[in-house]
This record gives C-alpha cells, sequence and structure tokens, in this order.
C-alpha cells in the first residue's frame, strides 16, 4: 500500500466509465459516473479470486480503508474467508442504535464544529434515544422511524425535524458503511412530513438605519469583550457560534488573517482581517490573552460568551429581535457589499463561506483569491465607520480614487472567471 495520497483520492473526478484507483495490495478506489466512490479489497483464497467492499469515502477515509484492508489480509493468511468472517459477525450481533448513533458522532468530532457535535449529541438524548435508542439497528424500520418523527412534528419544532432527519439517516450511512446490511429509511419518508418553514434573519440594510445601529455598537457602556465581538460581527460578519469560538490560536496577526473552520462545511476558511480589527484584537489581547479564546466569558475564562450574550446586548440597546439579529449582519453586509459599494455576489458569497458556482469552484478556500478579499473586506470596514461619523458621502465620493488601483485588480479578477 501507499500508492494514493488523500489529496489524489479526494481529488478523483467522475468520468463516463467507472474506473480504479489501486493503493497496492488488493486495496483499491472505485470511483463511478455519479461520484460515488467506495473501498474495494481484492484477495486470493485457496486459488480462488475474491473481492470484499470496505466502505464508501470519504466515510472511510484512506488511512482507515489501509487500516481495514490490512485486518482483512490478516484473515486471508489464516486462511479465514473475509466475506465469511463479515456474515457470520453480523448474524451474531447487530448494534443498537444508540451504540452507533454515539460511535458516528465520536468519529465526527474531529471534524465537526464543537457547536454541531454538542447540538448533535443535545438532540439525539433529547428527542432520538428515548424513543428508539434501544433498538437494533437492523429493526428500525421507515414506520418507527416516521412515528418518532411524526412526535417531533406534532411539537412545532420542524427546524429541529429537518436537523434530526439528516443526523438519521448519517448514521444508517454510517452503519452500510461498516458493513452492516441495513437501508437508510429517510428517503422513503420524502413528501411526508412537514418542511421547515423558512426563517429569514431580521437585518438592517438601509444605511441611514444601519447608522444609529452602529452608533450604539460603538459607544456600547458595558463590558468590553461584548462590545468588541459586537464590532466584529460588524465589520466581519461570520456566523455567531463562528465568531463567538474565534481562538488566539487561529489569528495569524503578520497576514491579517483569521483561519477557522466552517461550522456548516467542515472546510477551513480565510478571513482577512482590515486594520481596524487587527488594532482592536491587540488592544483586547490585554483582557483576554490568557484565555484559549478572543471572547470568553467573564464567568469562565476557559469558556467561550454565548451568543445569546450578545443578541442580550442588542436589545439592551433597544434594538428588537424584529429588526437585527447577530446572524442578521452576515445579511446587512451582502445587501449593502453589493448594493452600495458594487461588489460583486460570487465574491461576497465566498467571503460569507457559502458555496459557490462550479465557474468558482471552491474559490473561497483557495490562497490565490485573497487579495480581492482584502481588498473587499478593508473597504467594507472604512465604510462602516464613515457610516458611524456621518462621513458616508465624503467617503463614496473618494472612493473610486482611494481604492483606484485596488479595483482595477478587482475588475481585472472578474474578468477572468
Amino acid at each position: 500500500m501507499g500508492k494514493l495520497t488523500e489529496l489524489r483520492v479526494k481529488n478523483a473526478r467522475p468520468a463516463e466509465k467507472i474506473y480504479k484507483l489501486n493503493d497496492g495490495e488488493g486495496l483499491y478506489l472505485v470511483v463511478k459516473p455519479t461520484g460515488y466512490k467506495v473501498w474495494r479489497f481484492r484477495y486470493t483464497l485457496n486459488g480462488i479470486k475474491k473481492e470484499i467492499t470496505i466502505g464508501p469515502y470519504p466515510v472511510i477515509s484512506l488511512t482507515e480503508a489501509r487500516k481495514r484492508a490490512l485486518e482483512l489480509k490478516k484473515l486471508v493468511l489464516e486462511g479465514i474467508d473475509p466475506q465469511i468472517e463479515k456474515i457470520e459477525r453480523k448474524l451474531l450481533k447487530y448494534p443498537t442504535f444508540k451504540e452507533l448513533a454515539l460511535e458516528f458522532v465520536e468519529r465526527k468530532k474531529q471534524t465537526w464544529h464543537p457547536t454541531c457535535y454538542r447540538n448533535a449529541l443535545y438532540r439525539l438524548e433529547r428527542y432520538v434515544f428515548p424513543h428508539i435508542g434501544s433498538f437494533p439497528i437492523n429493526e428500525l424500520k421507515p414506520l418507527i422511524i416516521l412515528n418518532l418523527l411524526r412526535g417531533i412534528e406534532k411539537l412545532g419544532k420542524l427546524e429541529t425535524l429537518k436537523r434530526i432527519k439528516i443526523l438519521i439517516s448519517q448514521i444508517f450511512r454510517y452503519a452500510v458503511a461498516c458493513g452492516y446490511e441495513v437501508q437508510d429509511p429517510i428517503p422513503s419518508l420524502r413528501g411526508i412530513l412537514l418542511p421547515p418553514k423558512v426563517k429569514h434573519m431580521a437585518a438592517i440594510t438601509d444605511p441611514k438605519k444601519l447608522k444609529g445601529l452602529l452608533k450604539a455598537i460603538w459607544d456600547y457602556p458595558h463590558s468590553p469583550i461584548i462590545k468588541i465581538a459586537l464590532r466584529f460581527a460588524v465589520y466581519l460578519f461570520p456566523r455567531p457560534n463562528e465568531l463567538v469560538s474565534m481562538k488566539w490560536e487561529d489569528i495569524d496577526f503578520e497576514r491579517a488573517e483569521w483561519r477557522f473552520v466552517l461550522s456548516k462545511t467542515g472546510k477551513e476558511h480565510i478571513k482577512p482581517l482590515p486594520k481596524q480589527v487587527i488594532t482592536q484584537l491587540k488592544e483586547i489581547k490585554i483582557i483576554t490573552g490568557n484565555s484559549l479564546y478572543v471572547f470568553p466569558s467573564l464567568r469562565d475564562f476557559t469558556r467561550p460568551i454565548s451568543v445569546e450574550a450578545l443578541s442580550a446586548a442588542l436589545r439592551r440597546m433597544g434594538i428588537s429581535k424584529e429588526e437585527q439579529t447577530i446572524h442578521g449582519f452576515r445579511a446587512t453586509a451582502r445587501t449593502i457589499l453589493h448594493e452600495v459599494l458594487g461588489w460583486a455576489p460570487d465574491i461576497i458569497e465566498i467571503s460569507l463561506g457559502h458555496k459557490v458556482p462550479d465557474r468558482l469552484g471552491e474559490a473561497y478556500a483557495r490562497p490565490k483569491f485573497l487579495p480581492q478579499r482584502k481588498i473587499m473586506m478593508q473597504m467594507w470596514a472604512d465604510y462602516i465607520d464613515a457610516l458611524r461619523t456621518d462621513k458616508e458621502k465624503e467617503f463614496l465620493e473618494a472612493l473610486e480614487t482611494k481604492y483606484k488601483i485596488e479595483l482595477n485588480i478587482y475588475s481585472g479578477w472578474l474578468n477572468t472567471v
């Protein structure tokens, strides 16, 4: 083994026909036209050539596939047919849904955002395990799952229902990858349950109205930790859970960058930091530099502040949740960056950590696009400062001159995509 690399496996693209990538020692990856990738192990026992499925990628990583292939090879050397052993193991005992679910969640802990991990555990403990946790995974038929989900639907928790459906489906697919003869019941329930109501987070997108809110945030008279966190919500517009979880180790002062894992996709994201943010990071480091977090809780420096603490600060300023939420600052930035400052939606979406059109691929994760995003983030921070100090008109009049070189670079980049 050792012919393949994780990068080569990850970047393997589907073709018109099925093809294989050999890693050696009987292990190979099958890439189907649909994009589905699965690990298989080829072996010879008693002169007969056989194959056995290990599991799909990326559920089973290259390292894990090699480990399992070695285990199968040991069985073959002992004269044991892995296919027979696999069948006997499954006939012997199926794990309960709870056992398999906890195993799955613990494995995902390494790649999930801490908030996603905590939420998954909470939903399982609160809504799922009391009803189906003790069932062997192979005994959970669609009707049993449907009754569980209908109970959540009756509570009116439609967003929770959506999340739990996704989680149950992931656990069943993990069971399949582990070699258990089960089938994901969620696809068969499509269209039966109510969809979640689309929730739009309240956001101020009118610069005139935003001006008052900015002044209130910058004059916030209470905790300096809360005040700077609120400013960063405006300057950087990250997801709220990503903001409160900001760590000192993720800040690169020399490059003026914040590198962290997106809570939605689990991928690394690079957020360019404008000069104003760097200055305020240096100021707050005097207060919170001994903590893991940039914004630790005043009650416990080993934990970050909560999103609720930031929301409560807005309410204390007289801003209702129908006017503006912490998450709503993302919509505020998206709208004004496009409608007032003229930035194209593609690059704004990249900065928000959203999926972008195929023509850009995974551009948000590629360093070569950072210069353009640095320009936009600095322009946004400068605009925010101009707005809150009643200098918006002067800023916009000088915009083309001030950013002439930068805007030319930006325009040139747009013409290439």
